[in-house]
């Protein structure tokens, strides 16, 4: 009887960091069990082993891998004898005499021939392939994708984004009725989360498995000031990684959701249902296409909103501090500094005493929105240029040049 090959789809954003982290983490037990769950290695010492498929099958089966996201982020450039170890490795696995897991949400990513290329590889084994795919609830797909593009240092538009639909069609064209979907929200349900949900339906004895959690999204606030630093200086520059990108450090809040006008917004880049149809309208018509192709539902409840695009965690001038401190360091080609850490720059700033506290009342919420609003740097703008232009009071814009200065020659000295 054929060993089984079960094909984890993903979709992106269902937990697949976390499948695929249990996975790794449990490769004795799953063998015990009869499941070979194997580790891809690129064969550079610094690297480790992939328990993430996407990289080999995606590099392997694309026809531009050397731009794929992940090869330019690792910088593996040696790619035909990168790609020979991978094949070499995944006919060992292919091999195996337990059941096979292989776990590769970006094989969606690709091109319709390219994942017939590679069902055809993978149906040469002679193993009985088994794929699955979790699908979200659209407006809560659309807000983690873009919060995961905004970590990566992509700049968001709130209206922009690839809807899950195009995928799902792609696979259901290739793997047809063959393919099982997974109702990620109901997966959520299950008492031990939706990765123990998605190893019970390949028949995995969860009793012994130790099931990690792992890309927690960030807080509303900390998505919002990166973003505002990605428009300025985004992670990659002609998919070169930019020197000057700068991130914010996570810190806990509340989570990440678009607010009532940024939902109100045209999204002219989706055909259907109109060019003229605002983001919530595209997104219910999501559902309904998605519930039409997969046999999935989801309830009609109000989808959750946010009046202001910033919770306030931590108090207006500090936030603004940030920006500040970010755009210095981008100005200067900041040597060094690649992280902000909000806390420790909210502490610092508490240690400048009350006269300097006094002079940064004058920021408001509003001058904070217009900081953090989409725009991209003109290189040739200077840190308190950019600051007047958002509308900051002159004392304030002083302060905060002032103390960020001081902020990151202490930071520099330390180092």
């Amino acid at each position: 009887m054929a060993k089984t090959l079960f094909l984890h789809l993903g979709l992106h954003k269902t937990a697949t960091t976390s499948f695929q982290a249990t996975c790794a983490k449990n490769r004795g037990e799953l063998l015990r069990q009869g499941f070979h769950y194997p580790l891809i290695s690129c064969g550079e010492g610094t690297i480790a082993p992939f328990d993430n498929h996407s990289i080999p099958l995606f590099s392997l089966f694309s026809q531009d891998p050397k731009h794929y996201p992940v090869n330019v982020r690792l910088g593996l450039d040696n790619l035909n004898a990168i790609h020979q170890l991978y094949r070499d490795q995944l006919q060992v696995a292919l091999s195996s005499n337990h059941d096979l897991i292989l776990s590769a949400e970006d094989i969606s990513s690709l091109e319709f021939n390219e994942i017939h290329q590679l069902l055809d590889y993978l149906q040469r084994s002679g193993r009985e392939i088994r794929p699955i795919a979790s699908v979200r609830h659209p407006y809560a797909y659309h807000c983690s994708q873009l919060q995961q593009q905004i970590k990566d240092g992509t700049p968001m538009v709130p209206w922009h984004h690839c809807p899950q639909r195009d995928r799902v069609k792609k696979l259901d064209a290739v793997f047809k009725g063959d393919l099982q979907y997974i109702n990620f929200e109901a997966s959520c349900n299950h008492p031990q989360g939706p990765v123990a949900n998605l190893l019970n339906n390949l028949g995995v004895n969860i009793e012994a498995i130790d099931i990690s959690g792992r890309n927690i999204g960030r807080c509303n606030d900390n998505i919002r000031l990166q973003n505002a630093l990605n428009y300025r200086q985004p992670l990659l520059v002609n998919q070169q990684r930019n020197p000057q990108h700068i991130k914010i450090a996570p810190f806990p809040g509340h989570k990440f959701r678009l607010t009532s006008k940024e939902l109100s917004e045209h999204s002219p880049h989706w055909d259907e249902p109109s060019r003229e149809a605002t983001l919530i309208e595209h997104l219910e018509h999501e559902r309904n296409m998605l519930e039409t192709i997969t046999g999935l539902s989801w309830n009609t409840e109000q989808t959750e909103t946010r009046e202001d695009p910033l919770d306030d965690i931590y108090p207006i001038a500090s936030s603004a501090l940030v920006i500040t401190i970010a755009l210095v360091l981008q100005s200067q080609h900041h040597t060094g500094i690649r992280s902000l850490p909000i806390d420790k720059i909210h502490a610092s700033l508490t240690q400048h005493g009350s006269n300097c506290l006094k002079k940064l009342q004058s920021i408001t919420n509003s001058h904070l929105e217009s900081l953090i609003e989409p725009r991209e740097r003109n290189q040739t703008s200077a840190p308190e240029d950019e600051l007047i232009e958002c509308g900051l009071p002159d004392e304030a814009i002083k302060t905060l040049l002032s103390v960020a200065k001081t902020w990151i020659r202490r930071q520099r000295a330390a180092a």
